[in-house]
């Protein structure tokens, strides 16, 4: 069996999701305009490409 110490994920209670934009401005409260204001001065987490659409990970909303 492998220790659980040994694992960098294993103090993650659930799985890490991607959220769209509008989950994310009702988590955080703020605007599209002011997230994408505080990506850009490095104060947000940058959106995750995936293709056309984007998404962000749902541990980085809740910090």
């Amino acid at each position: 069996m492998t220790d659980p110490s040994s694992n960098p994920l294993a103090h993650r209670t659930r799985p890490n999701r991607l959220l769209r934009l509008q989950e994310v401005k009702s988590r955080v409260g703020l605007s599209k305009s002011s997230i994408y204001e505080r990506v850009k001065l490095g104060q947000f987490h940058k959106p995750v490409p995936l293709g056309v659409v984007v998404g962000r990970l749902e541990s980085e909303a809740e910090e």
